[in-house]
């Protein structure tokens, strides 16, 4: 094969397979080809890192996606806790809305058992975003994704055993929402301040949300 078309077909390679060339040719034999393959590799290399550093930016674009999601996971829990109330309300003697108070925990267990499985919840597969670890995209630990929900899980229990079993209504859900929103605005304003968009419980587990497709 002349010089010309090896060097032609060395362009229809990747980094992988460039890569096992070169640990399996001959130097000493092949010099020529040897350079040729070094000379590609090295350009490959700036034009893929080239690509990922165009591509950043719009990588970590997902705050409107991460809403979108938001509300598709909502809704999916809502239906979820609306089949767990019919259930209980047959098992126990409760008020509906007092099993629902019981319930507000379970969205924060929905999201940390997902992203821990799968990296994602079902709103979050929908809208083509995930949740990674900031250490080279590995994969999110069950540690990680409990410390990105721990504090709903929380706030909800502390809802759940004050006033959820026996005490006022209103009172509880009055402070539910204050908690919850309290919450959401501090948890969120770390998303306006930084390039990658993290919120504060990304911070905290150290993980990051990315879209998972460079085409979207």
């Amino acid at each position: 094969m002349s010089e010309e078309k090896y060097r032609t077909y060395l362009e229809t390679l990747s980094l992988s397979e460039l890569t096992q060339i070169l640990r399996t040719i001959d130097r000493d034999s092949q010099s020529e080809r040897y350079l040729l393959v070094i000379e590609r590799y090295e350009a490959l290399k700036v034009l893929k890192g080239n690509e990922r550093a165009s591509a950043e930016p719009q990588r970590y674009q997902t705050a409107l996606r991460r809403f979108a999601a938001a509300v598709v996971d909502m809704l999916v829990v809502f239906g979820l806790n609306w089949i767990a109330g019919l259930w209980l309300s047959s098992l126990i003697e409760m008020e509906p809305m007092r099993i629902q108070m019981l319930l507000t925990f379970s969205p924060a267990l929905y999201a940390i058992v997902l992203i821990a499985v799968y990296g994602q919840t079902i709103g979050k597969f929908f809208l083509h975003v995930k949740v990674v670890s900031t250490e080279e995209d590995e994969p999110v630990t069950w540690k990680q994704s409990f410390i990105r929900g721990i504090v709903p899980v929380l706030l909800a229990l502390i809802v759940a055993l004050t006033w959820g079993l026996d005490g006022d209504l209103e009172v509880a859900v009055s402070w539910t929402i204050l908690m919850h929103t309290s919450w959401l605005v501090a948890d969120c304003l770390p998303i306006l301040f930084n390039k990658k968009g993290q919120a504060l419980h990304d911070f905290l587990a150290g993980t990051v949300v990315i879209r998972f497709h460079a085409d979207v």
